[in-house]
């Protein structure tokens, strides 16, 4: 990103909950940064989802493999890189959105992740690396001082 400076690096186990510490500490980080403190809920969030989609989908809770997550300061915002070694899924299905009451009658209500990340980050992409799949979400600053252009 020739655009961005990297700021954060984590690297957790895909294992479940081992995302908890990294999620504390982006919180925090966010709280100290006029622009995105507003934001601060949907962007832990969304990189939360995230998270537990690689530690479950990506890397199919094998402590083993890890879940690198980067944030970069970019114009402004913030851009968050979620890394895993798995085989990665398509973002765009071209089916509409199930509705939150469909969801509720399920069983086992689940599926929320993407969902959450396509509604909190202003851009989601995702692509394959060359050993596993990275979900991209950027974050425009908002309130705080006037930004430059």
């Amino acid at each position: 990103m020739g655009d961005a400076e990297l700021l954060r690096e984590w690297i957790v186990p895909s294992e479940l909950g081992q995302e908890a510490e990294l999620l504390r500490e982006l919180s925090e980080t966010l709280g100290r940064d006029d622009r995105l403190r507003i934001r601060r809920e949907e962007i832990v969030t969304a990189v939360a989802e995230a998270c537990l989609n690689a530690i479950e989908h990506g890397n199919g809770c094998d402590r083993e493999l890890p879940v690198t997550v980067t944030m970069w300061a970019r114009r402004g915002g913030c851009v968050f890189r979620v890394a895993d070694c798995g085989a990665g899924t398509i973002l765009a299905t071209g089916e509409p959105p199930l509705q939150a009451a469909d969801k509720l009658d399920w069983e086992q209500p689940r599926g929320w992740g993407l969902r959450f990340m396509r509604e909190y980050a202003d851009e989601l992409r995702a692509y394959r690396l060359e050993n596993g799949f990275c979900v991209e979400l950027a974050f425009a600053g908002r309130g705080g001082e006037e930004e430059s252009t």
